[in-house]
């Protein structure tokens, strides 16, 4: 691990212990397309983008929501977030889903409230909306291993908590691209892809 990835992961695990979340700003039924990718910029020093995408398909409807983390440091040495979570439109979304997947994410066309964190020595940190862009990336499967999961799962973030309740059978994945003019590259053994079955997802901000 990169020292950037040392400050993100210290980072986080001060912001699990002291968060506090009080607000649903969404909730929904996580049924079909699972994806999760880690991404580097210059192999982790120029920074780390964390992405989730999510399918909820049935009755008729076929939405996708997203959230994603994109760290990296300011002049000061302190470290940032770029972020954000919502519905975004399913015609962003292209690739079969299981052995591929294409996110081409236009930040301001979905309408996400995107937001700039500054995270301090401390762990306090600051946040400020931020313009958004485009952030386009591509997931494909390797088979290495696969993955299920069942249960309860509690996730926080800088400025948001996602709870999860559902069951996920996952395949390793590499994944790439572009975000907001900065090309990333496959950034770890998080990157995964495949279903989610018939399950609650609420994400909190305070």
């Amino acid at each position: 691990m990169k020292s950037l990835g040392y400050s993100f992961v210290g980072a986080l695990v001060c912001l699990c212990a002291a968060g506090s979340y009080a607000g649903t700003v969404q909730k929904f039924q996580a049924n079909g397309v699972s994806a999760t990718a880690t991404l580097c910029n210059n192999d982790c020093f120029g920074g780390e983008a964390l992405i989730t995408l999510l399918q909820s398909q049935g009755g008729g409807q076929n939405l996708y929501y997203v959230y994603f983390d994109v760290y990296g440091s300011d002049s000061q040495g302190n470290l940032t977030d770029i972020n954000a979570t919502g519905q975004i439109p399913a015609s962003m979304v292209s690739g079969n889903g299981q052995s591929n997947l294409v996110l081409n994410l236009d930040t301001n066309a979905a309408g996400l409230d995107v937001q700039y964190c500054v995270i301090d020595q401390n762990f306090n940190h600051t946040c400020t909306p931020y313009a958004g862009g485009v952030m386009n990336v591509t997931w494909q499967k390797t088979g290495q291993y696969t993955n299920s999961n069942t249960g309860i799962n509690t996730m926080t973030f800088t400025n948001f908590t996602v709870k999860s309740n559902f069951n996920s059978t996952t395949s390793s994945a590499t994944a790439q691209g572009t975000i907001f003019g900065t090309q990333y590259s496959p950034g770890g053994d998080l990157t995964q892809l495949g279903t989610g079955h018939n399950g609650g997802i609420e994400i909190d901000k305070p």
